[in-house]
């Protein structure tokens, strides 16, 4: 059922821009099962052009959330590479607040909960700590939150559809931390970011707003590495549907960043198309 939810988008994951388009063209478009594909087919171009003159919005934590210093530190230097390419980057202020982390639990309880929660009843030993969380926090939300979980994405799309006016891109960072423990127990275990707790589940992760925003695409790229070793990344969110856009963008990054040594440390890019 969860390709009809709208918070859940299929996506390429490539080691190069270039290869996450080729793999896009081969996945997206219309399909006669599928009544959530989008018609007609969009194509993304083999080469693009620069991006000398664009508008960039950038938000560093989107409001309300902490941002580690060395996820702030790399896009920092990842938005020097946008301005040594000719855009200009500017800082914007969304009015967004933790109402939209809230919200995001409520509706991912309420439905993605409510369908593993037979998983839990059926074969408990068999779920992740994480997707347990989820099953169990199923049984506390309504309706009534679920429906005001689509109010508060209309109140975030209020703000930030008229910067996407003014501005061709947003910038932000993918996770706002390096990394959390590979076995975190999102039910036990705490995650602190600047000394400060946050949600162990989704507290730390800064995608989930633009899977309330579905329509927007959006392609994270690498922004460098912590001193652990980690990479960090930035996301590049385009207006709705304009995946070409951020494409353009990423490939134009690609290309131009200083940061990372591309081809030895082979990193990833991951592109949704959204709808």
């Amino acid at each position: 059922p969860y390709n009809l939810d709208f918070y859940c988008h299929e996506g390429p994951m490539a080691r190069s821009v270039g290869d996450c388009g080729l793999f896009q063209n081969v996945i997206a478009g219309p399909h006669p099962r599928d009544i959530a594909s989008l018609k007609p087919k969009l194509r993304i171009p083999e080469t693009f052009g620069d991006i000398e003159g664009w508008r960039i919005a950038v938000s560093m934590d989107l409001g309300y959330f902490q941002v580690d210093e060395e996820v702030r530190r790399n896009t920092e230097a990842a938005l020097d590479v946008f301005r040594a390419l000719g855009a200009t980057v500017e800082p914007v202020d969304l009015g967004w607040t933790e109402d939209c982390l809230k919200a995001a639990k409520n509706y991912l309880g309420h439905l993605f909960g409510a369908h593993i929660a037979e998983t839990l009843r059926d074969h408990p030993s068999e779920l992740t700590e994480y997707a347990r969380a989820f099953a169990e926090f199923s049984q506390t939300t309504t309706a009534a939150d679920f429906i005001s979980s689509l109010a508060q994405a209309g109140r975030m799309y209020d703000t930030l559809g008229p910067i996407l006016e003014r501005y061709r891109l947003l910038v932000c960072p993918t996770l706002a931390t390096p990394s959390v423990k590979a076995d975190l127990d999102v039910r036990a275990d705490e995650v602190r970011i600047n000394g400060q707790d946050v949600d162990p589940v989704i507290g730390w992760c800064m995608t989930y707003p633009f899977n309330m925003l579905s329509r927007l695409p959006v392609m994270s790229v690498p922004s460098g590495f912590a001193a652990s070793g980690v990479p960090t990344g930035i996301q590049i969110v385009g207006r709705a549907y304009d995946d070409v856009s951020v494409f353009r963008a990423a490939a134009a990054y690609e290309a131009g960043a200083p940061v990372l040594d591309w081809q030895a440390t082979q990193p990833a890019f991951g592109a949704a198309r959204h709808g």
